[in-house]
């Protein structure tokens, strides 16, 4: 799912009511401190007839209603607003506009650029609307059972299923408690219904619950916003957003679930390589699932994808059974 033009305007309305919270909860506590301290306000009042004044001395070009001159005057009055508030035991800080995010003040953008918390509020966006959330509750490493593997080692691997995944669930999450300092990208293979997506939900809720930014895509759908992006740039309407390649590029976590499914064509495979190369050059991590085979990824994607994936990514294998009867049957 991608970001629509009502979407992105939806997450500016929240950055607009956490400016307006955060000047509604700065009025609470300097009123209650006009309140507890009278001196302060009385010193608040004088401060602001020093300006006043010194602004109509400025329109006649007084010398002595130069910024400076009334910033002195100002200085000591500051002071003892300043020895009130820390004797009574407030920071110095405590009557300043506090925010959310101090590193774009709660306005999304640092410099014109999408802050990380605008791409955190995107991705928390496109999972609430897709019910993410509510699977997450039910997939999740609390829920994981490794029972639905058998025991039984497999004479061709020399491991049994259950074995096997016991190990991929460590491999996993030693990604998520290394996530911060070494990153890195997984690959989940295997055939159908033996708990990929299982698995990458468990992953994605242990990350979220972190405060990362994660976008969960399919495969198809990761395709069509890759499209869309080149065949619709410029274009406004309510069904795109132009943004939308930014947020893949940039969160911490971008899911490709069930690679292979999508059509696939020579634009296909440029679009998915120029997706892959640009979040490891830039060190963001991806993990991505498949029911194909090595030998099929080399087969079907172009050699520039196949060895980014098989060389890069960490591979991960899972085998067994077809379980999704027996999970959705305990559920």
């Amino acid at each position: 799912m991608y970001l629509k033009n009502s979407q992105y305007q939806e997450i500016l309305r929240l950055y607009d009511e956490k400016q307006a919270r955060q000047r509604r909860l700065l009025e609470q506590r300097r009123q209650a401190i006009y309140d507890a301290f009278p001196e302060y306000a009385k010193l608040e009042d004088e401060i602001t007839s020093l300006w006043a004044s010194g602004a109509r001395g400025a329109a006649r070009r007084d010398p002595d209603s130069s910024p400076e001159r009334i910033s002195e005057k100002v200085r000591p009055l500051a002071l003892r607003q300043q020895q009130i508030l820390t004797g009574a035991g407030y920071p110095p800080d405590y009557l300043e506009l506090q925010y959310d995010c101090p590193l774009c003040r709660d306005t999304g953008f640092i410099d014109g650029k999408k802050c990380r918390c605008f791409t955190a509020a995107a991705a928390d966006l496109l999972q609430r609307q897709s019910n993410l959330q509510e699977i997450l509750q039910k997939e999740n490493f609390d829920t994981f059972r490794l029972e639905y593997y058998s025991d039984q080692t497999d004479p061709a691997l020399g491991i049994s299923p259950r074995d096997n995944m016991r190990a991929v669930l460590t491999t996993c999450r030693q990604f998520i408690r290394d996530f911060d300092e070494k990153g890195g990208s997984l690959l989940l293979c295997g055939d159908t219904g033996v708990g990929k997506t299982f698995l990458i939900n468990c992953i994605t809720k242990e990350l979220l619950d972190t405060a990362h930014s994660c976008i969960y895509l399919t495969a198809p759908q990761l395709v069509e916003i890759l499209q869309n992006s080149v065949f619709r740039r410029g274009e406004d309407t309510d069904e795109y957003d132009q943004d939308t390649a930014d947020y893949i590029t940039d969160c911490d976590l971008l899911i490709i679930d069930d690679l292979g499914s999508e059509l696939n064509n020579a634009f296909v495979n440029s679009q998915l390589f120029g997706c892959i190369d640009r979040r490891l050059t830039s060190g963001r991590s991806t993990l991505i699932s498949t029911n194909l085979q090595p030998e099929q990824l080399q087969s079907i994607y172009s050699e520039r994808i196949s060895s980014r994936l098989l060389s890069s990514y960490q591979v991960l294998w899972i085998f067994g059974d077809d379980i999704r009867m027996q999970m959705s049957l305990d559920r």
